[in-house]
């Protein structure tokens, strides 16, 4: 599934995180932000279901206790 797709399910004032997992195991945050203000060169990138626990999709409270939706996306 690509990212754009996901996107349309998410409120636009969310809080997303959109990460890339390198094959060594380090993560690489691509983009924080608005879920409306993610860039279409990430939005038009596959999930990556291959991600470190294997799931594309997670959540978590943020340092401003805040509610955040971080992404894997796969690297082209």
């Amino acid at each position: 599934m690509r990212l754009k797709i996901l996107l349309k399910y998410i409120s636009s004032e969310q809080d997303v995180q959109i990460l890339l997992y390198r094959a060594s195991g380090q993560e690489e945050i691509l983009f924080e932000g608005a879920a409306s203000d993610v860039p279409w060169t990430y939005a038009d990138m596959d999930l990556d279901n291959d991600s470190g626990d294997g799931e594309a999709i997670f959540s978590f409270i943020n340092e401003k206790n805040e509610s955040v939706i971080g992404i894997y996306i796969e690297e082209k």
